[in-house]
């Protein structure tokens, strides 16, 4: 049989203060309907500090030393109740793409003023050259995709000053390397032409581009510089830049001479050359950007889940996190070194990040870090500075590739050991 219970409603005032309390257990302060044991219209402030009238496991307690509330556990301890967190909101600066910057692609100190490797060889009158620059170096340098409006190089000792009939054009193009003494074709006219003259100073001269060129982030560029600075019985003296000598991988293509005729059309130049100028670049680069957002912020270390803790524990401060396993998914296979080395090539797979890649010599890497000072699998201090710390994967990801590189390294110099060897064997005479 089922019992029904009369339902009574007290109505208590005292000090302005109206409850509600049901016959069956509900109380409700600013409501006259309560759907729980307590319901509450409106907000609760519990004070207190230090001591609870009744210290048992459910209360809660207002600290006001840490301005925030704790709960009496069952093990009759106080524990923080807010989360650990507070609410950064406004305008904060993370790196992203889209900045407009000036970086110079290419570290190169050897000054050049030797015809075939500087823009400005105006010993002779017609000149022509192509240059080779890596998307890995500009990436190195800190660009992203995005738009080029400006180009530059730096003159250490200036020569003729003025040049005619000035001309720059830029492509992207798949050559890791430059071949053969045949121009390339298909470059977009990027800057002057027929009738442009410019006039040169010390320092870095930088050539505003009348046409934009879009860089897609991933292929080489290769830039043309031209120029007809005269006929026949011309002469002058060439302005000296900032280039880089080191390695063995072609990067220019030059032709010179005094001729009635422009530069700017010669197919065929004069041969080819390891040194190239330093390119001062403008365009889209990583960098801080402005945005709006909001953050959690900890003024505590954190500990997740249940990691391992060594005794005794080390308190290594605020900001930092311990934890069993971190992933990153900025961490990324690096199958393309072995690919590469032993097939030839990059993998399929691979090819939309890594299809300009290149193992360094052991020669080339050596050269690499007495210049550059760090490896050229791994990011320098200046792209750490410029474009912010590197993540934890994007850094796990170098490791990798250096390890492996360098376990080629180790190849190559076990298979020169062991030639030596077979040489010294070879050599050593008949015993008797």
């Amino acid at each position: 049989m089922r019992t029904f219970y009369p339902k009574f409603l007290f109505i208590v005032t005292f000090l302005g203060l109206t409850v509600f309390a049901e016959g069956q257990g509900y109380v409700g302060i600013g409501t006259t309907t309560p759907a729980e044991k307590l319901d509450v219209n409106g907000a609760i402030i519990v004070r207190g500090d230090a001591t609870a009238a009744t210290p048992v496991a459910g209360t809660v307690r207002w600290n006001s030393t840490d301005g925030m509330h704790d709960g009496r556990t069952s093990a009759g301890e106080w524990r923080r109740l807010e989360n650990n967190f507070s609410l950064l909101s406004g305008t904060y600066y993370n790196v992203s793409c889209g900045a407009t910057l000036t970086t110079t692609v290419g570290a190169g100190t050897s000054t050049s003023a030797t015809t075939y490797d500087t823009p400005f060889g105006t010993q002779y009158a017609d000149n022509k050259r192509d240059y080779l620059y890596f998307a890995s170096e500009l990436t190195a340098a800190g660009y992203c995709a995005g738009t080029i409006t400006a180009l530059g190089f730096e003159i250490v000792s200036l020569g003729t000053s003025t040049i005619n009939n000035f001309q720059i054009g830029m492509q992207s193009t798949a050559l890791t390397a430059i071949s053969g003494t045949t121009f390339a074709g298909g470059y977009t006219i990027v800057y002057g032409g027929p009738g442009t003259t410019i006039s040169l100073t010390a320092g870095v001269n930088y050539f505003t581009l009348t046409t934009p060129f879009t860089w897609d982030g991933t292929s080489n560029i290769l830039i043309q510089v031209c120029f007809n600075n005269g006929g026949v019985g011309y002469s002058g003296t060439n302005s000296s830049v900032k280039c880089n000598t080191t390695g063995v991988t072609v990067k220019t293509r030059y032709y010179y001479a005094t001729l009635p005729s422009d530069g700017c059309t010669m197919a065929t130049g004069t041969s080819t050359a390891v040194s190239r100028p330093n390119l001062y670049v403008t365009g889209k680069t990583t960098g801080p950007i402005g945005t709006s957002g909001n953050y959690l912020y900890s003024a505590l270390p954190w500990v997740v889940g249940t990691p391992a803790i060594p005794a005794p524990y080390v308190h290594h401060g605020d900001g930092t996190v311990t934890a069993q396993s971190l992933y990153d998914d900025n961490t990324l296979l690096s199958d393309h070194v072995f690919d590469y080395y032993f097939d030839g090539k990059v993998a399929d797979q691979d090819l939309a990040l890594h299809s300009d890649y290149k193992m360094a010599s052991l020669e080339e890497m050596i050269a690499f870090m007495e210049e550059q000072r760090h490896l050229p699998t791994i990011q320098g201090r200046s792209a750490w500075k410029q474009n912010g710390k590197f993540s934890v994967g994007q850094l796990s990801t170098e490791l990798w590739e250096t390890s492996e590189t360098q376990s080629l390294y180790i190849l190559e110099l076990n298979k020169r050991i062991e030639a030596l060897k077979a040489k010294s064997d070879s050599l050593e005479p008949t015993k008797k």
